[in-house]
């Protein structure tokens, strides 16, 4: 069975066997779990942040998280996984075709993650493909 990373009671994420994100979370704990070796921080400012996370491999799967912080705390994340470790993108090998495979992949997982379920008590988590950005994607955001 697969590991559960999503925590469906409070909206956590489980990124370590000792480290669970939750929406309460700072910058400083993320890169203190985590280490400054395993995520970009690309923007700073006076009321938040918005880190990414390449490669965060978690029960047999490559994760890359955008951690998009608010008042600094948690405000939501986003993120796609693989089997294999994740590149950058490359638009000459890109097609709808397989990036709406890929969000069905996601929303098979999350599926699994969650039970079926997008909507909770603490917030809404979802899979999705953004046709703006030609992209896809499971997105977790908190409620106020």
């Amino acid at each position: 069975m697969a590991k559960q990373i999503i925590d469906t009671a409070t909206g956590g994420i489980a990124l370590r066997d000792n480290f669970t994100l939750s929406r309460n979370s700072r910058v400083e704990e993320l890169v203190e779990a985590l280490g400054k070796e395993n995520f970009d921080l690309i923007d700073v400012h006076a009321n938040g942040a918005h880190c990414k996370i390449w490669n965060l491999h978690i029960d047999e799967k490559y994760f890359l998280f955008d951690f998009y912080f608010k008042e600094h705390r948690l405000h939501f994340t986003t993120f796609i996984l693989d089997e294999k470790p994740i590149a950058a993108g490359n638009w000459d090998a890109w097609s709808k075709k397989e990036e709406l495979a890929r969000e069905k992949y996601f929303a098979e997982w999350l599926s699994r993650q969650t039970g079926g379920y997008k909507k909770f008590s603490w917030g809404v988590v979802d899979a999705c493909y953004d046709g703006r950005s030609g992209s896809s994607y499971i997105f977790l955001n908190y409620s106020p």
